[in-house]
């Protein structure tokens, strides 16, 4: 009895390992020749035109120089609470367009900027206003605490800054 069932699981795990390596075959043929996007720099991120990728060399560019208030998104692809909060970030890109600009900073290639300005946990969002950082909120938020932070710093005097 104990070969039987020895014999079974080998099988049945010979069969799982090979499902295995027919979807990972899958995945590749599908991905081979699919050129993977580009979001660095100025260049608008997917799916709404008014959030800014920017990175360690366009950063001060795209922040500091801003005559709007910037929100800034500090995400990674790997982070799984970055991608829920991204749905938010983009409907409040829309909703505050003109208002206010959206910029995200993927941390794997802003690297120095994320550490300079002390951004230890995913997702972080960082409101700037004039180059200066206003306002923080760590890990993934409602849209409602977002959409809030953004009202508070507009209905305010915008001669506070965080320390």
């Amino acid at each position: 009895m104990c070969l039987c069932s020895a014999g079974m699981n080998r099988n049945k795990a010979q069969k799982i390992k090979g499902n295995r390596m027919q979807n990972r075959r899958r995945i590749a043929n599908l991905l081979k020749g699919t050129p993977l996007p580009d979001f660095r720099g100025k260049k608008s991120m997917p799916g709404n035109s008014s959030i800014v990728a920017a990175n360690d060399e366009t950063f001060h560019a795209v922040v500091a120089q801003s005559d709007l208030p910037v929100v800034v998104d500090f995400w990674a692809p790997w982070c799984a609470p970055c991608r829920n909060l991204a749905a938010a970030v983009e409907e409040l890109a829309g909703e505050y367009s003109g208002r206010v600009k959206f910029v995200k900073v993927n941390v794997n290639e802003g690297q120095r900027t994320a550490m300079s300005l002390g951004v230890l946990d995913l997702p972080t969002i960082i409101l700037f206003d004039h180059g200066n950082a206003v306002s923080r909120q760590v890990g993934a938020q409602p849209k409602a605490a977002l959409n809030d932070m953004v009202n508070h710093w507009l209905t305010q005097s915008p001669d506070r800054t965080l320390s």
